[in-house]
């Protein structure tokens, strides 16, 4: 991790479970209606609200000076703001924006491996959908295998940005 000022890059998508992500027992009530693009407007703009140092970059994502402030007190008002923005869209997801949100995963996943990055083993579509369709979830992110290293998150979302078109 960067020292005291800590610069946490953030896209569109984490995977469930992460600090970042809503999981299906979040306590977002809504789904999102908009874009990747949109959503990370929403997200900027609330979290500037709420205090945190936001800059948007090149990729689309933001990025967020911790400066001194715990990951633990981002984390909570990320959550804060994906309660407020709502939940990326996933009710009713048909098969093709299945295999769409799978494919850009899939490519960032062999950006970070083509980079360097040990982000394990890539997961399969199989197992995306089947996890959908169990959590109603759609969630795989390569990056956040990273998420003990906040430098290396950066580096990674610099390299391997996450898509502003695809959820």
């Amino acid at each position: 991790m960067a020292s005291a000022s800590l610069l946490l890059l953030t896209g569109c998508g984490s995977e469930e479970g992460s600090p970042e992500q809503p999981t299906a027992t979040s306590t977002s009530t809504h789904e999102f209606s908009g874009s990747p693009a949109e959503y990370n407007d929403a997200m900027i703009t609330c979290l500037r609200q709420l205090g945190w140092q936001v800059n948007e970059t090149d990729d689309g994502g933001y990025g967020v000076a911790l400066n001194g402030a715990s990951d633990d007190e981002y984390f909570a008002d990320q959550r804060e703001c994906r309660d407020e923005v709502g939940a990326e869209p996933m009710a009713d997801l048909s098969q093709e924006e299945l295999r769409s949100r799978y494919d850009w995963r899939r490519e960032q996943y062999e950006c970070l491996i083509d980079n360097g990055f040990d982000v394990g083993d890539p997961m399969s579509y199989e197992t995306f959908v089947d996890n959908y369709q169990r959590t109603g979830r759609a969630h795989w992110d390569p990056i956040s295998m990273l998420a003990d290293n906040g430098q290396a998150v950066q580096n990674a979302t610099e390299l391997c940005p996450y898509s502003n078109d695809e959820w």
